[in-house]
């Protein structure tokens, strides 16, 4: 039963990867290059919670948008009603 599972997972996700790029990558990418930028020239070698927050916060709001987006793309190719990622 996991054996099978995970097959099913992967064929899913390799029949998929591009779609689901489309949807995560164009939100995850710009958030990661600016943070890596600020962690870079702006932050202080020690670990401040405050300068990190709104990175923090950043992050907290912008899972939710792309985790909805797969689950709603892999609901509508479950069910058969294929969503467009391009509009």
């Amino acid at each position: 039963m996991l054996i099978q599972s995970l097959i099913d997972s992967w064929s899913f996700f390799k029949n998929h990867v591009v779609a689901l790029s489309l949807i995560i990558l164009p939100i995850v990418v710009p958030i990661e290059v600016l943070t890596a930028l600020y962690q870079y020239f702006l932050a202080a070698d020690e670990f401040k919670a405050l300068e990190q927050l709104t990175l923090i916060i950043i992050d907290f709001i912008a899972y939710p948008i792309y985790a909805v987006g797969s689950i709603f793309y892999i609901a509508s190719v479950v069910s058969g009603e294929r969503i467009n990622t391009t509009t």
